[in-house]
């Protein structure tokens, strides 16, 4: 019916879908493979354009790619159940994509547990597109057109659509890769027991079934090379997750903290840059007060100093120094924020009550050069 496609070798009773691999219908980065990986891109690179910045969709992309992810891998069950081919791999769903059709049906009904997944529903989904590039359980060994190719093709476009959703939507904004870490031990160890009882090849761990293009990690590594990607994979993610942490609290200090604990202010306060420029700015200061007095004796600036230094007391009564150096620094950029501090900060009222109409008026209307504050 397939033309074909499957072999006498493929259809074997027992055969794990990675053993499969060793009777290929056609290779990688053949014509068909190439095409494939182009559809998938293009598919994967419109939703992108599409979902862009649409948060309110994410109920709607949800449900429809998990029911895909659904849909792929029960139709790969029913099809190896129909034709008796007998693959444990499929029954059991310990690799890493498959891992989504356990998570997202829950995900769908429990935001708590959604957010605990989505770090690993969006690294592991973009990095579904990788088993496209290098189809390792399916695809390659049965044919791109073959049912069980194509459900397998999809279900990783599916999880790919999903993982880049959630980046370009805008609902991914906080890094936390320990979950990942957490997942892929759990599959690696329940994943090293299965394969030891059965023979299969769960992660692709089982150096007695090694395939295509583990046969490149296993020339680096030795025989356990997988594990040693896998190892590496995992210090990666933890590495990922460290650095974060890190500028994602320097992200949140407030001004006070970096001001007293940033790097570069302790270093200057080792050092004697500090004094040179406190002695120089009294040096300045100095000059600027005999300069001030000669001023103050017109009529003008004397005012000016007057209702300036009036200002000055305003605003240092006020709260509005103390919630500026309480604040984050991220926050600092933010008008909103600020206008809604200076409200609460009861500067606006203390200004009302400190100044008439034609005070603020007269303080406004000064040249800026005349405006001395001491």
């Amino acid at each position: 019916m397939w033309g074909g496609i499957f072999t006498d070798q493929t259809a074997e009773v027992g055969i794990s879908a990675s053993e499969q691999f060793r009777v290929t219908t056609y290779g990688y980065f053949s014509f068909w493979h190439v095409v494939m990986i182009f559809v998938a891109l293009v598919i994967i690179g419109l939703s992108a354009l599409l979902f862009f910045r649409k948060k309110h969709l994410e109920k709607a992309v949800l449900i429809s790619m998990t029911a895909t992810v659904l849909v792929c891998m029960l139709g790969t069950l029913i099809w190896a159940i129909v034709t008796g081919e007998y693959n444990i791999e499929w029954f059991i769903p310990l690799h890493l994509c498959n891992v989504f059709g356990i998570i997202l049906p829950i995900c769908c009904f429990n935001q708590k547990f959604k957010k605990l997944c989505l770090d690993y529903i969006v690294w592991i989904g973009l990095g579904g597109f990788v088993a496209i590039i290098f189809p390792i359980t399916s695809m390659v060994h049965i044919g791109v057109f073959h049912p069980v190719s194509i459900m397998v093709w999809v279900h990783h476009i599916a999880i790919a659509v999903l993982g880049g959703y959630y980046v370009v939507s805008g609902l991914y904004r906080k890094v936390n890769t320990l979950p990942i870490i957490g997942i892929i031990v759990i599959l690696t160890g329940l994943g090293a027991v299965i394969n030891h009882f059965t023979g299969s090849n769960f992660l692709f761990t089982n150096p007695d079934r090694m395939v295509q293009p583990m046969y490149g990690i296993v020339s680096v590594f030795g025989r356990l090379g997988v594990i040693a990607v896998i190892s590496m994979v995992i210090l990666a993610l933890l590495a990922i997750h460290i650095v974060y942490k890190w500028f994602e609290r320097r992200k949140h200090l407030t001004l006070k903290q970096f001001v007293t604990e940033s790097w570069f202010v302790r270093r200057v306060n080792k050092s004697n840059f500090l004094m040179k420029i406190i002695t120089s700015t009294s040096n300045k200061l100095k000059t600027t007060a005999t300069t001030i007095n000669e001023k103050a004796k017109n009529k003008t600036i004397r005012r000016a100093i007057k209702l300036t230094e009036r200002f000055i007391k305003c605003v240092k009564d006020s709260e509005i120094l103390t919630s500026l150096w309480k604040s984050e620094l991220s926050q600092l950029t933010d008008a909103d924020y600020l206008l809604d501090t200076f409200t609460k900060s009861g500067l606006l009222e203390m200004l009302a009550l400190e100044f008439s109409l034609k005070e603020l008026n007269e303080l406004k209307a000064m040249p800026q050069d005349e405006i001395i504050f001491v």
